[in-house]
């Protein structure tokens, strides 16, 4: 049997009439003087709520950023955290999802809890020290291309006049920035801004797309240059969903 500290030491939330600080925080559904004679039912509304935000298609576009979101917020060793995150498919309470469901759904999750480790290069052995696991973002890092190779790739890319506005795409501060907060080696390491750019879709699309193709190795999950693409940059909201994004990641490529 594992057994694991309460969820509700893992995840951030506030009590109910309490303002909650961020989209991805919980706000339970009662006050802290309930759960003081309930304290059972707190861990229930969030192994629910971790299940519905990380493990349901409704909110699949956003799973990632949740995870981060709490992984951040945790005060505790990160470590710790990872671990419950690993074991989670084998712990979600049968009284949030029937045991016979979480069996025929647990090969399905696990993929899906190991697609945010990979995406986030979190190593597998817990004894790595805590330093080592990075910041809670989609890093990229880097398997054959340089620095400098990134650099002048996107500048060239992002930071001229769009063929299809007529306008500049994004400053210079601004790619540099965009660097920093999704790929190892540029820093200082910044928080990732999702923004919208003075350019088109089919120039973001295309510059990420041809770095993925220089970039790209057995290595290197294509889900990770998409998800960088996806919590960035505004301008990909012409696709009705990160599915169809993901489907068309090739289409504007300028190298194929």
């Amino acid at each position: 049997m594992i057994i694991v500290t309460p969820i509700k030491h893992y995840f951030s939330f506030k009590y109910n009439g309490e303002n909650i600080d961020n989209v991805f925080q919980y706000e339970a559904n009662n006050s802290q003087q309930y759960y003081e004679s309930n304290p059972k039912a707190l861990d229930l509304e969030l192994w629910e709520f971790y299940y519905d935000m990380f493990f349901s298609k409704e909110f699949e576009a956003d799973r990632h950023g949740f995870l981060n979101y709490h992984l951040n917020a945790y005060s505790g060793n990160k470590r710790d955290f990872i671990r419950l995150i690993k074991k989670s498919p084998k712990l979600i309470p049968h009284d949030v999802l029937d045991v016979y469901f979480r069996l025929a759904q647990e090969e399905n999750n696990t993929e899906l809890v190991s697609d945010w480790l990979i995406i986030h290069n979190q190593p597998a052995d817990p004894n790595v020290d805590k330093n080592s696991l990075g910041a809670p973002r989609e890093r990229i890092k880097l398997k054959r291309l340089k620095k400098p190779d990134v650099e002048k790739h996107f500048m060239e890319r992002l930071n001229v006049v769009s063929e299809y506005t007529r306008k500049l795409i994004m400053t210079k501060e601004e790619v540099l920035y965009f660097l920093q907060a999704n790929i190892e080696g540029f820093d200082p390491i910044q928080e990732i801004k999702k923004i919208r750019t003075q350019g088109d879709f089919k120039d973001i699309s295309g510059a990420v797309y041809d770095f993925y193709w220089q970039e790209n190795t057995y290595l290197s999950p294509v889900e990770a240059y998409c998800r960088m693409a996806w919590n960035n940059f505004a301008d990909l909201d012409h696709y009705k969903s990160y599915e169809s994004y993901k489907s068309n990641f090739s289409k504007y490529s300028k190298l194929k």
